[in-house]
């Protein structure tokens, strides 16, 4: 099963559920969504949070919260398929993100 790719109005999109949380990063709120929202999502327990950042062209999943902060951090370019880990467990092709490049 892949993730579908959801096309939406605004370059500010978020999208909650399954314990999964996806921030697209705005130049204006860097702090927030590098680390503010990571701190208190890993503190919440939600297991996977996913940060689209236009600057950097990446997605950068995190996941495997303990103790405050997460684990696992890995950042994927834009094009890629990137496999995100339990409890989402499906492919999520990044190829369309490069339509909302600055």
């Amino acid at each position: 099963m892949t993730a579908p790719t959801v096309r939406h109005h605004s370059r500010r999109a978020r999208w909650k559920g399954g314990g999964t949380t996806v921030t697209s990063r705005d130049r204006d709120t860097s702090q927030r969504d590098r680390i503010d929202k990571p701190t208190g999502y890993a503190e919440a327990e939600i297991p996977v949070y996913l940060l689209i950042d236009r600057d950097n062209h990446t997605l950068t999943v995190f996941s495997e919260p303990k103790d405050g902060r997460y684990q696992r951090i890995s950042p994927h370019p834009w094009g890629t398929t990137v496999e995100l880990p339990d409890p989402v467990n499906i492919p999520l092709d990044t190829e369309n993100l490069k339509d909302y490049a600055d």
